[in-house]
């Protein structure tokens, strides 16, 4: 009697457990944010296709994850940098441990912020502004309050394009070290 009384109190301990898992497991699913998610694939080191609301597909490794954007290392050897907004999908690789993304930022790096830094190097960009837009290529000029201007290829004039309708950037030469 006590030798079943025993095992039942192990199953029913069982039980509980698993049901506490699971609930663990829907309260992380349902706590997830985009950005949560990208910081668990950068962590694995997973590889990623990034689909942007524009059409255009990034597949590589998350660099980094910013306030509202990700840096995505590109398969090519480039970095694009796609804010949240304009995120269509981020598909990872099959196989692995399942990705929740159900903790909190810790970062302090807008996409406003990396450009401004790379100001002083200059360096050649594509801005896209959107799934309608046309895409603006040319060398940084300078970043301000709420508007960049680019030195627009073939010596070209200056494009100016307002910071808040910049979905994604991406570049031939590494952005981030």
């Amino acid at each position: 009697m006590l030798t079943r009384l025993a095992a039942e109190t192990r199953a029913d301990d069982a039980a509980a457990s698993r049901r506490r898992v699971a609930w663990l497991g829907r309260q992380a699913e349902e706590e997830a944010t985009l950005g949560g998610v990208l910081l668990d694939l950068s962590e694995r080191a997973r590889p990623i296709a990034v689909q942007t609301a524009s059409g255009r597909v990034h597949r590589g490794w998350v660099e980094a994850v910013g306030e509202d954007f990700v840096a995505v290392r590109t398969e090519s050897g480039t970095d694009a940098l796609v804010r949240f907004d304009g995120v269509g999908s981020v598909r990872s690789q099959p196989g692995g441990a399942i990705t929740t993304g159900d903790r909190p930022l810790v970062v302090d790096a807008s996409l406003v912020t990396v450009l401004r830094s790379l100001g002083p190097w200059r360096p050649r960009l594509v801005l896209c502004t959107g799934p309608k837009a046309e895409a603006v290529a040319g060398e940084l000029r300078w970043v301000g309050a709420d508007v960049t201007a680019i030195r627009l290829d073939g010596g070209g004039g200056l494009a100016y394009v307002p910071l808040a309708a910049i979905s994604e950037v991406y570049a031939a030469d590494r952005l981030i070290e």
